[in-house]
C-alpha cells in the first residue's frame, strides 16, 4: 500500500458502492494525508530513514489484515472475480528484512465479509495512488522507481480499478452491506492514521 490510503477520483453513478465509500470516507482520507510522514513527503523532507520508517509503520496493518482475513482473501475474493496481491513481499523487499510485528491499534473487523470489502477498497484505492508516489520518491531519495517495489504495485492499477468497482457493486447491493463496508473502510483508515501518527517509532 502507498504511504496513505488514497482513494482515486471516481466517475461512478449514485448507485455505485465505490462512490458511497468514497463520499463516506473523504474526511478520513484527508486526515491520513495530514499525518507527519505524508506531510514530510509532500514537502520534500522525507529521507531514506524516514521512508523505511514509513514502510515499517505499514507492515503491521498488512500483516494483520492478510493473516486475519486469509480465508476470505483466498476463497471469497477470487470467487467474486477479484485477485488480491499480497503487499508483504514488496514491503519486505524494500526493507531488506522482515520487520518486527508492532502492535496495531485499532484492530481491524476482519470477521465481517462486508467490512472486509470496505477495507479492501481502501487498500486497492491506495495502490492506485501509489504509482504517483513511486516517481516522487525516486526523485526525492534517488534511484529508479523500480527500487520502490511497494509503491510500483499500482503501475497497472488504472486498468484494474474499474473492474474492482464492478466487483464492489456486485458484492455490496444492500444498504446494510454498504454500511458495514463503510465501517470497515473507516477502520482501515483509522489503522493507517494511527500508524502514521506514530511512524517515527518504527524507524
Amino acid at each position: 500500500m502507498p504511504a496513505t490510503a488514497e482513494t482515486p477520483k471516481s466517475t461512478d453513478t449514485g448507485d455505485s458502492a465505490a462512490l458511497a465509500l468514497r463520499v463516506a470516507t473523504r474526511e478520513a482520507h484527508q486526515n491520513a494525508e495530514r499525518t507527519p510522514p505524508m506531510q514530510a513527503l509532500s514537502e520534500g523532507q522525507l529521507d531514506r530513514a524516514g521512508y523505511h520508517a514509513l514502510l515499517r509503520a505499514q507492515w503491521p496493518i498488512f500483516l494483520h489484515f492478510e493473516q486475519a482475513a486469509r480465508r476470505w482473501l483466498d476463497d471469497d475474493v477470487p470467487a467474486a472475480g477479484w485477485h488480491y496481491r499480497s503487499r508483504l513481499p514488496a514491503l519486505a523487499a524494500d526493507l531488506g528484512d522482515r520487520p518486527d510485528m508492532a502492535p496495531l491499534v485499532p484492530r481491524l473487523p476482519t470477521h465481517d465479509a462486508d467490512a472486509c470489502w470496505g477495507m479492501l477498497y481502501v487498500v486497492e484505492g491506495s495502490t492506485l495512488g501509489a504509482r504517483l508516489l513511486s516517481r516522487q520518491l525516486a526523485a526525492l531519495l534517488g534511484g529508479h522507481s523500480d527500487d520502490f517495489r511497494f509503491y510500483t504495485l499500482g503501475e497497472d492499477e488504472p486498468a484494474r480499478w474499474p473492474a474492482f468497482r464492478r466487483v464492489l457493486d456486485a458484492q455490496l447491493t444492500a444498504p446494510q452491506q454498504r454500511a458495514r463496508a463503510i465501517e470497515g473502510a473507516h477502520a482501515m483508515f483509522a489503522a493507517f492514521h494511527y500508524q502514521f501518527r506514530h511512524w517515527q517509532a518504527h524507524g
